[in-house]
C-alpha cells in the first residue's frame, strides 16, 4: 500500500479527527487544520501528497489552492480531494480543479480508498530530487545525507528531517510547536521538549565542523537556522530526475 503525507483541512473537529485516524491506522502522515489561511502556509512549507479539503461554505477557496497547485506542480505533485456536506458542490469542484470528491459524512472505508487512487495517479514528475546549500552545509534529498564541506555526516533520520527542513527555510523563525507540525507532521501527544532534545543532537553532530551556530535558539520563541552571519552563501539546487 502506498503511504503518503497527507494534509486535512476542515472547520469541523468531530469530522477531521475521524478522518486524521482513519488515514494514521493505515500508516499515512497527517497534518490537521481547521484555518482555511493556515492550510496555504502548510502547503508552501512541507511537501504533502495529498489534500483532503473541506469545502462547505467555502468554495472560493479551492480556486486560490488549485491556483497554487497547478504553479507548483513540478516540484509537489499535490492531488487535491474535495468534500463538503453539500453534495450539490461536486461538479463546481471538479471543475474547479479538484481531482475527487467526497460526499460528507465520509465514510472511512471510501476515504482510504480515494486517497489509495489519488497516490496511484500522482506524476512521476513529483520524485524531483532537491538539495539544499546552506552555507557549509548540504543537504540532499536523493542520498538522504547531509555533507559539510564534502564530508559526510551521520544523522539518525529524525534530525535528517528536522535539517532539511532547516535549510530548505533558512533565517526563518519557527516555534516548536510549528516545528512539531511540520517536521513531525503532528502537534498532538508530543512534548515540546522533543524539538529541544533534537536540535541539542543535531548541534552536537555539527559541532567538531563548527556549524552548530547555524542553529539558533530565539529566546521565547523557538528556533532559526541562519548561516548568514559567517557563510552568507544560500542556495537550493533542483536535480531533475533523469528521463527512461
Amino acid at each position: 500500500m502506498l503511504v503518503a503525507s497527507i494534509l486535512i483541512l476542515d472547520p469541523d473537529p468531530h469530522a477531521r479527527e475521524k478522518a486524521a485516524a482513519a488515514l494514521r491506522v493505515a500508516g499515512h502522515d497527517v497534518v490537521e487544520t481547521e484555518c482555511h489561511e493556515r492550510s496555504l502556509a502548510l502547503l508552501k512549507a512541507h511537501p504533502f501528497q495529498v489534500a483532503l479539503v473541506d469545502l462547505t461554505g467555502r468554495t472560493a477557496y479551492l480556486d486560490r489552492l488549485v491556483e497554487w497547485q497547478r504553479a507548483s506542480a513540478p516540484s509537489h505533485g499535490l492531488r487535491v480531494v474535495a468534500c463538503s456536506g453539500q453534495p450539490t458542490d461536486a461538479p463546481a469542484a471538479l471543475r474547479a480543479g479538484a481531482d475527487d470528491f467526497l460526499a460528507k459524512p465520509i465514510h472511512t472505508d471510501e476515504l482510504q480508498a480515494r486517497v489509495e487512487l489519488a497516490l496511484r495517479r500522482q506524476p512521476l514528475v513529483r520524485h524531483v530530487a532537491e538539495s539544499w546549500q546552506a552555507g557549509r552545509i548540504r543537504v540532499d534529498d536523493a542520498s538522504r545525507r547531509v555533507h559539510v564541506d564534502g564530508t559526510y555526516v551521520d544523522t539518525a533520520p529524525r534530525e535528517y528531517q528536522l535539517l532539511r527542513f532547516f535549510a530548505a527555510n533558512p533565517c526563518q523563525v519557527y516555534s516548536r510547536e510549528q516545528l512539531l507540525t511540520l517536521v513531525w507532521q503532528r502537534s498532538q501527544h508530543l512534548d515540546k521538549r522533543t524539538v529541544d532534545v533534537h536540535v541539542r543532537r543535531l548541534r552536537a553532530r555539527l559541532e567538531p565542523f563548527q556549524c552548530d551556530h547555524y542553529l539558533q535558539t530565539i529566546h521565547g520563541v523557538g528556533y532559526c537556522f541562519d548561516p548568514a552571519p559567517r557563510d552568507p552563501v544560500i542556495s537550493r539546487v533542483v536535480t531533475k530526475p533523469s528521463h527512461r
